[in-house]
């Protein structure tokens, strides 16, 4: 006990220098992995929501998983399932964002809801009557210390095609930022 009690302060210059040296590096204040929503709930007239979650966090090294609940399908024959990946919020392009997506019904498409992110990566999934359980996308993320604080952005959009009309739904948007 008595080596320890000697040692300690040794110990703890040494852990203030490192974690001085963390802090200037920028590094500590984006070390912890997270995943948040964000954005206005969709409000669809005839089926329910489409949630956005993380199975896993987002850190350097693992997969990070993505899910939607699919229980959308059981209102058409067939569908698809897209999980928009991108590195905004604000603008694509031009356009800026969210965007009221409902503009599109004008040619035969009945959207609800709004693009919240810019995709730059597109999944597609296909949507089959029946098929109940959610759909996962897993991103592999580097063991790269440079994507630590990184955001990236995600959303899920479902496309179901019935008699005559194709319906779209879309989630919130979901921020992940990449941690240890």
């Amino acid at each position: 006990m008595k080596n320890m009690m000697t040692e300690l302060p040794s110990m703890l210059r040494f852990a203030t220098f490192v974690l001085a040296c963390v802090a200037s590096t920028g590094v500590a204040s984006a070390q912890a992995a997270s995943f948040t929503i964000f954005g206005p709930r969709c409000q669809p007239t005839i089926a329910p929501e489409l949630p956005l979650s993380a199975v896993t966090l987002p850190r350097i090294g693992t997969t990070f998983t993505l899910r939607t609940d699919g229980s959308w399908q059981s209102f058409a024959s067939s569908g698809t399932t897209l999980f928009l990946i991108g590195d905004s919020r604000t603008r694509w392009g031009a356009l800026p964002l969210p965007f009221d997506m409902s503009a599109l019904s004008s040619v035969g498409l009945r959207y609800y809801c709004t693009l919240q992110v810019a995709p730059s990566i597109v999944f597609a999934l296909p949507v089959r009557q029946g098929a109940r359980a959610p759909f996962d996308v897993q991103l592999p993320i580097p063991a790269q210390s440079s994507l630590v604080g990184v955001r990236v952005y995600q959303q899920s959009h479902m496309f179901l095609f019935g008699i005559g009309e194709v319906e779209a739904i879309a989630s919130q948007g979901g921020e992940a930022v990449i941690g240890l």
